[in-house]
């Protein structure tokens, strides 16, 4: 929510908080993708648990 607030903050300022505003979104976007690969490998541990206890996994 900080970060947000920051970044409407920085809209706000103009054009010359443009090269800010890409970093913070460069960050972001490394953040989404840091936590996407960690549920991935979350769900292919849970799907080997639940294959191991005999049940079937799914979509």
């Amino acid at each position: 929510m900080r970060d947000l607030q920051h970044y409407v903050e920085l809209v706000d300022g103009g054009e010359h908080t443009v090269p800010e505003r890409l970093d913070m979104l460069v960050r972001h976007r490394d953040t989404v993708r840091r936590r996407i690969r960690e549920l991935q490998l979350s769900l292919v541990a849970t799907e080997y648990k639940i294959a191991t206890y005999g049940g079937a996994t799914g979509p």
